[in-house]
């Protein structure tokens, strides 16, 4: 009786674990159903040696450079809503500053243009986006190019959830 309890007990750790987890309610679509997909980056993205999760819309808010995405700082077993960023799921990429951190985003605008920015993370606080237009991509310049080849080298893993009867799954995403 107790190494069944015991066993139960240890079973039940990472669903206490991941109680506050936003990206684990299933988010509704259109039709109103819970069948929404979204997409999430899970990294520690306000250094403090937690995992942190960035959270999409739903996939049909997506336009062409992207939607909006929600940034939720792990505190113990809880997330904490710190803002929201505009972004596209293939180009996110974070950078360390010592204490604060960059989350730099790319938003396509057409074929050889977009935005290039970046929104500062400081003591539980998210900046407004700080951009500049550049021309990457198909008649866009070797600059442009370079630049988004190097911003996002190491770019975060993302994943894309599957809702099946109201149970939210994640996998990687390309």
């Amino acid at each position: 009786m107790k190494k069944l309890f015991l066993s139960a007990l240890f079973t039940m750790v990472p669903v206490l674990s991941d109680a506050g987890d936003p990206s684990l309610i299933p988010a509704i679509g259109l039709d109103g159903v819970e069948s929404s997909e979204r997409f999430r980056f899970i990294a520690d993205f306000d250094l403090d040696g937690y995992e942190d999760l960035l959270l999409s819309l739903p996939t049909y808010t997506f336009g062409t450079s992207g939607s909006y995405f929600t940034l939720y700082l792990r505190e113990g077993n809880d997330f904490v809503e710190a803002g929201e960023i505009n972004a596209h799921p293939k180009s996110v990429s974070i950078e360390n500053l010592g204490k604060k951190t960059r989350i730099w985003v790319y938003l396509h605008g057409s074929s050889s243009s977009g935005t290039l920015g970046y929104y500062i993370l400081e003591n539980g606080i998210l900046s407004e986006l700080h951009s500049i237009e550049i021309n990457p991509g198909d008649g866009g310049t070797k600059i442009g190019n370079s630049i988004v080849r190097s911003v996002f080298l190491d770019r975060l893993m993302v994943e894309k959830s599957t809702t099946i009867n109201g149970v939210v799954n994640w996998d990687k995403w390309n």
